[in-house]
């Protein structure tokens, strides 16, 4: 046996050590036969001497205290491995240490003699032993001693591993910060998750915007043009700087802006689903959205005839042309909607109803919607995201990942519509090879709306920064986190929170360094903001 409270005391010994702990298991039932063997070996040598005895005279019921108390051992270890489980590992237990001359190392090592010895344990010197020993020291996972080995059980082996913190380390993954527990890096690659689809979310002033752009620049940086694309929806201007630094190109949705994005436009590429069928439904939320109101049945019927007969008339028809045929409709409610439509067709917020005037080949797309009002901002970022859906199905056809961005992500749930749409849009996206990532402070509105509750369950990958109380103890009961976990959220410092990959939950921090060009990039510092 060995208890846990040997490593603790050498830990507490103040000396520099090494520890390495090798351990090689073998199969239960190999184990238990070879248990039995050496038990029936032992209590026939303890028959054979007590009938030795008796010849000689002398009847006793037990022989040598070694011999009876490895029977007892023997019987007590099969009783355990019988009840636990538990599993004989051949063990090699190695401590390093090193020292400046030679007296300083005989100190060293009376110490852990000493240690050793108040935990009942004898350690022994590798004397000529040397070069093996510090090879299997060293963290290369092979044993190159021989001879040495003790056996011990599964709980002794599990009792002496302290490193008991969770790493999240990736091969071929992106840096996202160090862990605090282990201080080992935190790599991740996100395309190895089921669900790859992620949340950064947080408090104010927590750290959202530089952990998003550190994962936009660090994806930036390490994957080809050719192979992905970056999509960001910026409500508040925020990433203009990232994109001027890095090849972006920022498109400016306003009301005095000379920009389009052609509502009907559809998607040639979308091979699955009938694009006329994908395009009804969306302007069945966006025109719920823009009058403010909720379609019935008959208006539900006509938007999807109207759009039916639109891309039957016209090759590349726009909102003039979809509200053209609507009027031609025979139907009051056609007459009624075409005229509640004409504000946005013909009159002062006619920003929709242009064809798209934006060709671009750029693999880094910024959509800004600041210069809008929250009523048109909505409005807008329904199409944007439509356009969005477009070049994600491009981009599969091109075999290109398509890493997707929403900024203030609760924008897009304060309305039934807005909500249902948005949904089906981040659940579709994902089977097009596209990875979407919601970003907001507003953590409240996600768990109050249906929609974004469905979309924080099955997030795999999150980001989570400093949460207010009552957003912080509903999210720890929706994701099953531990109350020590939990106190990673309650006050941590800038940009130090959790981060989770599948079912793993690691505490992180990510603090880029001040006085950098990589710090000034990414601050949201509104005195650093460019309008």
């Amino acid at each position: 046996e060995l208890g846990d409270k040997f490593i603790r005391d050498l830990m507490q010994s103040d000396l520099e050590v090494m520890i390495s702990l090798h351990a090689k298991g073998s199969t239960k039932s190999e184990t238990m036969t070879k248990l039995r063997t050496k038990k029936t070996l032992m209590e026939s040598q303890k028959i054979g001497e007590q009938q030795k005895m008796a010849r000689t005279g002398i009847y006793l019921e037990k022989v040598g205290h070694v011999l009876e108390n490895n029977i007892n051992e023997a019987e007590a270890l099969l009783q355990t491995m019988t009840q636990t489980g538990d599993k004989l590992f051949d063990t090699v237990f190695l401590i390093g240490v090193l020292a400046d001359t030679e007296n300083q190392l005989k100190q060293s090592l009376d110490i852990i003699k000493q240690v050793a010895g108040s935990n009942d344990m004898i350690i022994d010197n590798l004397t000529y032993m040397q070069e093996a020993a510090f090879n299997s020291l060293l963290p290369f996972g092979k044993n190159y001693l021989e001879g040495v080995s003790r056996s011990l059980l599964t709980s002794n082996i599990a009792v002496n591993a302290p490193w008991t913190s969770v790493d999240i380390q990736d091969k071929g993954g992106k840096f996202y910060g160090i862990n605090q527990i282990s201080s080992n890096i935190i790599s991740i690659d996100r395309g190895k998750l089921n669900t790859p689809s992620g949340l950064i979310l947080g408090t104010s002033g927590a750290g959202k915007g530089m952990a998003t752009k550190h994962e936009i620049i660090s994806t930036k940086l390490k994957e080809a043009d050719s192979d992905t694309e970056i999509i960001i929806v910026d409500p508040e201007n925020e990433y203009s700087i990232i994109g001027q630094a890095f090849g972006g190109e920022s498109i400016d949705i306003a009301p005095d802006s000379t920009t389009f994005l052609n509502v009907l436009d559809l998607s040639d590429e979308n091979m699955d689903e009938d694009p006329v069928k994908v395009k009804s439904e969306f302007l069945l939320s966006w025109i719920g959205k823009l009058l403010d109101r909720k379609m019935d049945g008959r208006e539900k019927s006509l938007i999807d005839r109207v759009t039916r007969l639109t891309y039957k008339h016209f090759d590349t028809p726009s909102l003039v042309e979809w509200v053209f045929v609507l009027a031609q409709q025979p139907e009051q409610e056609a007459k009624d909607l075409a005229l509640d439509m004409e504000l946005y067709v013909e009159g002062s917020l006619d920003i929709f109803s242009h064809r798209t005037n934006i060709k671009t080949d750029s693999h880094f797309l910024i959509y800004n919607v600041k210069k809008l009002g929250d009523e048109l901002k909505q409005i807008a970022l329904m199409v944007i995201f439509d356009q969005i859906w477009n070049r994600v199905v491009k981009n599969q056809k091109l075999g290109k990942k398509t890493w997707i961005y929403f900024d203030e992500m609760q924008l897009l749930l304060l309305d039934k519509y807005a909500s249902d749409f948005f949904f089906k849009l981040w659940s579709r996206v994902r089977k097009y090879g596209a990875i979407p990532t919601g970003i907001t402070q507003n953590v409240e509105t996600l768990l109050l709306d249906a929609n974004g509750r469905r979309i924080i369950a099955n997030s795999e990958f999150m980001i989570l920064l400093k949460q207010a109380k009552s957003d912080r103890e509903e999210l720890v009961h929706m994701l099953g986190l531990s109350k020590e976990l939990e106190k990673y959220l309650v006050n941590p410092e800038k940009g130090a929170g959790l981060i989770k990959a599948g079912s793993t939950v690691v505490p992180f921090k990510n603090k880029i360094p001040q006085h950098t060009k990589l710090f000034d990039i990414m601050s949201t510092d509104p005195e650093k903001m460019r309008t």
